[in-house]
């Protein structure tokens, strides 16, 4: 099971960086995140390069975050966008992790007693995911198929190629 990056405190700020909740992850864990978004990181990293080049991948790369988000994420990230900075947004405890937990795109604030998880997500992930969800959750609200990350770089280039059909 990936490992939950915790906090202990319930009034954890939003102002911490990507790069500091990935260093103190595990490099083995580093790597799986980067399979999962498709990021190339290298292996032959030391593990603060390997922290530092995978969160700059992902900051740089939102679409590849987003695109895997399944609709309750989606949702889950529309609340944390909604709230803004330094505010946490609180669910029930679960068995199995969000999408944004196994990332590392949240700190977690695990209240045991209360069975809740208050989750703070560091600004600059918060800013660089707002621009890009919207989209993604109106298409898992109407129940339309989205595409992958490979399908709009696709598009993209298609378009580049081909030019625009007006």
């Amino acid at each position: 099971m990936d490992k939950l990056i915790i906090t202990d405190n319930p009034q954890q700020t939003t102002g911490i960086e990507l790069f500091q909740i990935y260093v103190a992850m595990t490099k083995e864990q580093l790597l799986k995140i980067a399979k999962k978004l498709d990021l190339w990181v290298s292996p032959n990293y030391t593990k603060q390069k390997t922290a530092e080049r995978l969160s700059d991948e992902v900051l740089e790369n939102p679409m590849e975050v987003v695109t895997r988000l399944a609709k309750a994420e989606l949702q889950l990230l529309d609340e944390i966008v909604q709230a803004g900075p330094d505010k946490g947004v609180t669910r029930k405890s679960r068995k199995s992790y969000y999408m944004l937990q196994k990332l590392g795109l949240v700190v977690t604030y695990d209240d045991v007693p209360a069975g809740t998880w208050t989750m703070f997500m560091p600004d600059e992930v918060r800013k660089s995911l707002a621009p890009l969800y919207k989209p993604f959750l109106d298409m898992a609200l109407q129940g339309v198929k989205r595409p992958s990350a490979k399908d709009i770089r696709f598009m993209g280039f298609m378009n580049n190629l081909f030019g625009s059909q007006e």
